[in-house]
């Protein structure tokens, strides 16, 4: 772990036993690669206790996806990355979601909601053996076939 990761690691836990103290919640906009076509989109996120939605829009009704916290399993910053823009990794059973934020502070401020989100379902992955089931269009749904899979 570099020394980065202990930081951010050892905040999310400061921030928890502190209320959370203003990492959750946390809404805005990042460009998410796509899974089936790997192009990349804008996206409004929400990041909460509960886990994290993303839409088209924050006006928009549904959300395209839902990730329960429990399905988190890592929050990582993209290291050495070629095109020196500021991606991140939101790794769940079935996916890792490639994202990107605006800039290095918001994409660290990201990485610490999410791990904030996990330390908050009991240090994230599928909980007690259960995996994640395919359900509705975007949405983790909390099975026992153990493929943890987002349809897009």
């Amino acid at each position: 772990r570099s020394d980065r990761e202990r930081e951010l690691s050892l905040k999310g836990k400061q921030l928890l036993s502190a209320g959370m103290g203003g990492a959750l919640p946390r809404e805005g906009w990042l460009v998410k690669r796509g899974a089936r076509w790997r192009t990349w989109k804008r996206r409004w996120f929400v990041v909460t206790d509960d886990g994290v939605e993303y839409s088209a829009s924050p006006d928009e009704p549904s959300a395209l996806g839902t990730i329960p916290a429990e399905a988190i399993t890592a929050a990582d910053e993209v290291k050495d990355n070629a095109a020196g823009n500021f991606q991140f990794t939101m790794t769940t059973p079935g996916r890792v979601f490639e994202l990107m934020a605006a800039s290095d502070e918001d994409r660290a401020a990201w990485v610490l909601a999410l791990r904030a989100c996990m330390i908050g379902a009991g240090g994230g992955g599928s909980g007690g053996g259960s995996g994640g089931k395919a359900g509705k269009r975007g949405t983790v749904e909390t099975g026992s076939d153990g493929d943890g899979c987002v349809v897009m």
